[in-house]
């Protein structure tokens, strides 16, 4: 006869929050006794329910909505029928946007028995942060209670105030209030933006003030009025809501004097001539450029007498840059594709100019690093069919490799170098089997050419370097060197191919199997010369690569521990092996970390983030004892780590720093961060090397490194910046600052601010550089 909703909602009324839990409805049926048979409909706006909308259950239905854009809040409806009766209810159901900053506003010091009333704002603009959705409570009653805002002040104490979101208590915002007896004075006026500030004759510039008290009341003065004033009103004039208008040219002193007690601040301000702005932009240097090469881009400024020349450069995440000057950049392409580069004024936005580069297949010049030369042959594999639809095979085309092996073969004999020749596979993340054929022939030529040469085989299973003795004689081996391929093999096992001794053997953990095979035989040792193996591995932050271990599993189910290496930047174990079978990568936890620091115990803060970047031999001790936690960090020690963070890639930059001698500890690792656009020089040949690093200098350099290994947040840049101070971070700075705040890598000192002029200290660092590796690994995971 009749259907309603039952339990909370028996008003009829359904809140939800987009993005948040799941809510249940469930229905109440008059009479209760009745045959009934339920349908439900989620209307016409069925995209808003498309997260969860499940009804498979008697009388209950779960419903959750998504954090897509395209949901917007408000009312819609859902139905539920009943198919035997035709008696129908509809559901209004009110989509909530969630805010994700709650701010209060409002006087933070009262006097005993006053009131007060605080004021909320949320973001972003559209989130629902009306008095219905936002709830009050203070976190000590007996100090101030708290009414939809209104503060009653009851006793001497501090406490403080909360503003959250009423469908999710979560979201909130806290607000730190004083209840005194008599009235904190003022200690200190400041003015901001701090130091000295620039203004055109035809601008204006708003300033803001900060009034402070003593010591632990600093945040809680009761009157923070103050008198705006200025030293030469023919030069600017300021009212008194700090805005300054400029008369004519020249310096002038602005101060900020409390009403209380004349405690001042002050601040100079230049006013200087309109500059002349930028009308038109060029950008020139050429279409195209091949993986791993530079290309040196160039702006063109119309009028060519501007004054102000201030430019903003965007560069695509796969686009490594280097700043040469405000018009002259160099780029390096990392990945093939088409990209845009644009530059804008930055006084006017709307002003840009737009270069399309094409990045081609890299070069195929020989590398040559650590006595070694190197050619890489890029191949794609193809998959099987039927049955073997998870067995992939690439092969080697025999004149493409045969090429490969002349360059590098000239080029080592160049250099005296060993000559190596890396065949890459693509993986595909479906493939079980994954085979690399390569021609007898070209292997023939390969070892005939060089005693010394080496061939390697990459793919996303494992890889296979066939040192030059075992080369040599898994070449001899295959098929009584007929012109046969000779076909490297590398699986992902399923623990059913395996026999019950293996199984049991193994447990839960996984295995690999290696083999090389010519024309149906198979080659599994060497005359007792070795191969090297290496296998993808992940550390989390707390484990060490000394715990990373391969066994061999035996035919008869035992397992045979090898003596391995992990490479901290390849996240590969690695291992020397005579024969060909399979090996089981696991962590042997019992492996720990023996500290060495008389200055760094386990109960520290920063105990697990110091085991971390020593650990990683990315940081050292001062001393064999002494890490040192608290002492500051200097500009070529925070370059110093990035570069091993990254492997220690070779640099091709010429040093023209006046301060960075060559052969220095930090030599190295300045030039490549300079080349890469890490960080840059002062300007005069000047680098820096042991001033001490800002924090927002630091929060640039981490940014530019996840640039620079194209590991960047995809999501969270349009948010406001939260830190409290992050009005006094520079504007070149602000993107940084972002960067640590999205990701966690900067989570602020004790109240929270960023501090951006502030220093970092080596417990800091290490800190730093842990949250990053950790974001950076999840976000990896995420992608894949």
């Amino acid at each position: 006869e009749s259907i309603s909703l039952g339990g909370s909602f028996s008003s009829g009324q359904v809140e939800i929050v987009k993005g948040g839990r799941e809510v249940e409805l469930n229905v109440i049926l008059e009479p209760a006794n009745a045959t009934y048979q339920l349908q439900w409909n989620r209307g016409t706006d069925a995209n808003v329910f498309r997260e969860r909308f499940d009804d498979t259950y008697d009388k209950k239905l779960i419903i959750k909505v998504g954090s897509d854009a395209s949901i917007k809040k408000g009312t819609y409806t859902i139905s539920v029928t009943d198919k035997l009766s035709n008696v129908k209810m509809s559901v209004p159901v009110y989509v909530s946007q969630p805010p994700d900053i709650i701010d209060i506003d409002g006087r933070n010091s009262y006097l005993v028995h006053e009131t007060g009333k605080l004021s909320v704002t949320v973001a972003p603009n559209d989130a629902d942060g009306s008095a219905a959705y936002i709830e009050w409570v203070s976190l000590d009653s007996n100090v101030a209670t708290v009414d939809n805002g209104v503060i009653t002040a009851l006793k001497e104490g501090k406490t403080s105030i909360k503003a959250y979101y009423r469908l999710d208590p979560n979201i909130s915002g806290v607000f730190p209030i004083a209840v005194t007896n008599t009235q904190i004075t003022p200690a200190a006026v400041n003015i901001y933006p701090s130091g000295k500030s620039h203004v055109y004759l035809k601008g204006k510039l708003q300033l803001t003030v900060e009034v402070l008290g003593e010591g632990a009341d600093a945040g809680f003065v009761y009157d923070k009025s103050v008198t705006w004033a200025s030293s030469d009103d023919k030069i600017a004039t300021v009212d008194q809501n700090g805005l300054v208008t400029p008369k004519a040219e020249g310096e002038v002193t602005i101060t900020a004097t409390s009403k209380v007690n004349n405690e001042q601040g002050s601040k100079t301000v230049k006013v200087e001539k309109e500059p002349i702005n930028i009308t038109k932009l060029g950008l020139s240097g050429g279409s195209t450029v091949k993986v791993g090469d530079k290309l040196n881009l160039k702006a063109a400024i119309t009028p060519a007498n501007a004054t102000d020349r201030e430019l903003d450069w965007i560069f695509p995440n796969n686009i490594r840059y280097t700043k040469v000057d405000e018009l002259n950049y160099t780029i390096v392409g990392k990945h093939e594709g088409d990209y845009e580069i644009t530059v804008r004024a930055k006084n006017n936005p709307s002003i840009t100019a737009t270069l399309k580069v094409k990045v081609t297949t890299a070069s195929d010049k020989p590398d040559t690093e650590d006595g070694e030369t190197q050619v890489i042959t890029n191949v794609k594999p193809e998959a099987g069919t039927g049955d073997k639809k998870n067995e992939y095979t690439a092969t080697i085309k025999l004149d493409a490799i045969n090429e490969a092996i002349d360059k590098v073969i000239a080029e080592s004999k160049r250099l005296g170098t060993i000559p190596v020749v890396k065949i890459k596979v693509e993986t595909p993340a479906s493939a079980v089997d994954l085979i690399t054929s390569i021609p007898h022939a070209s292997v023939g030529k390969l070892i005939s050419d060089s005693s010394k040469a080496v061939l390697e085989v990459e793919t996303g299973i494992g890889t296979m370097r066939l040192n030059a003795e075992a080369l040599q004689r898994i070449y001899k081996k295959a098929y009584n060197n007929v012109d046969a391929d000779i076909e490297i093999k590398m699986s992902r096992t399923v623990k059913t191919d395996l026999n019950e001794e293996q199984q049991k053997a193994l447990g839960t953990r996984s295995v690999v199997e290696l083999s090389i095979r010519s024309a149906g035989k198979e080659i599994s040792s060497f005359d007792g010369y070795p191969i090297t193996i290496s296998l993808p591995f992940t550390l989390s932050s707390s484990q060490s690569g000394k715990g990373a271990q391969v066994d061999h599993l035996t035919v008869s189910g035992k397992l045979e521990p090898l003596k391995t290496d992990y490479n901290y930047k390849t996240k590969c174990v690695y291992f020397d092996i005579t024969h060909l079978s399979y090996f089981s990568p696991y962590y042997l936890p019992s492996v720990a970390w023996d500290n060495p620091f008389t200055d760094v115990k386990s109960k520290d803060w920063f105990y697990d983030s110091v085991f971390y970047v020593v650990d990683r031999q990315l940081m050292q001790g001062i001393s064999a004892e002494r890490f040192v936690p608290e002492s500051i960090t200097t500009r070529g020690q925070i370059v110093t780590i990035l570069h091993r963070l990254a492997g220690l890639p070779a640099t091709k930059e010429a040093n023209t720093f006046k301060d960075v001698k060559d052969g220095q500890w930090y030599t190295d690792a300045i030039l490549w961060a300079t080349e890469n656009g890490l960080v840059n020089g002062y300007g005069g040949g000047l680098f820096g090397p042991e001033d001490e690093v800002t924090r927002e200098q630091l929060g640039v350099m981490l940014h530019n490194y996840a640039k620079y290994v194209d590991i960047t947040p995809k999501y969270g840049w349009d948010t406001p910046m939260k830190y409290p101070d992050s009005n006094k971070v520079s504007s070149w700075a602000r993107q940084g600052a972002m960067y640590c705040q999205i990701t966690g890598i900067i989570t602020g000192r004790p109240g929270g601010g960023f501090e951006p002029q502030g220093t970092a200290t080596r417990a800091e660092l290490a800190t730093m550089l842990l949250r990053m590796n950790d974001q950076m690994q999840k976000q990896l995971e995420t992608q894949s």
